[in-house]
C-alpha cells in the first residue's frame, strides 16, 4: 500500500513539473500596441488598458454570428466590468462606419466601438505593425 502511494505521489510531482515546464514555454506580457478610436471619437491604445482583462471582439454587421454574440459580449462585459474587464468591439472595415454607427445606436451597444477604418488591426500583421515590430 505504501508503494502505491508512493508510485502515485511520484506520478503526480512528474505531470507537475513536466506541465509547469510546459506552460513556461508561453511568455507573459503586454499585449502589443494598438490603437483604437471609437464611434465616440474617445482614442485609446492597448497601452492604456493595461492592468485590465480586455476582450478584444473583432465583428461586422454583415456577420450573423457575430450579431448573435453582441448580446453576450454587452451581458460579460456588464458582469465582469467592475473586476476590471473591458471589451472593445472592432468593426471590421469591410462595411462603411455609419452602419456600424447605425447598429451600435438602434441596439444601444455599451461597448467602446472602434472602427477598423484601414483594416490593419485585424490581421496579425497589422497588430504586428501597430507594436512596433
Amino acid at each position: 500500500m505504501k508503494i502505491r502511494q508512493l508510485s502515485l505521489i511520484a506520478v503526480l510531482a512528474a505531470i507537475l513539473l513536466v506541465g509547469g515546464g510546459w506552460l513556461a514555454q508561453f511568455k507573459t506580457g503586454h499585449a502589443p500596441e494598438a490603437h483604437f478610436k471609437t464611434l465616440a471619437g474617445e482614442q485609446f491604445s492597448t497601452r492604456d488598458l493595461r492592468g485590465k482583462v480586455v476582450l478584444v471582439n473583432f465583428w461586422a454587421t454583415w456577420c450573423v454570428s457575430c450579431l448573435d454574440d453582441m448580446p453576450r459580449l454587452i451581458e460579460t462585459e456588464n458582469r465582469f466590468k467592475s473586476q476590471g474587464v473591458e471589451t472593445v468591439a472592432v468593426a471590421m472595415d469591410y462595411f462603411p462606419l455609419n452602419l456600424v454607427l447605425e447598429y451600435a445606436q438602434k441596439h444601444h451597444v455599451p461597448l467602446k466601438v472602434s472602427g477598423d477604418v484601414d483594416g490593419a488591426e485585424g490581421t496579425p500583421e497589422g497588430i504586428g505593425e501597430a507594436a512596433g515590430d
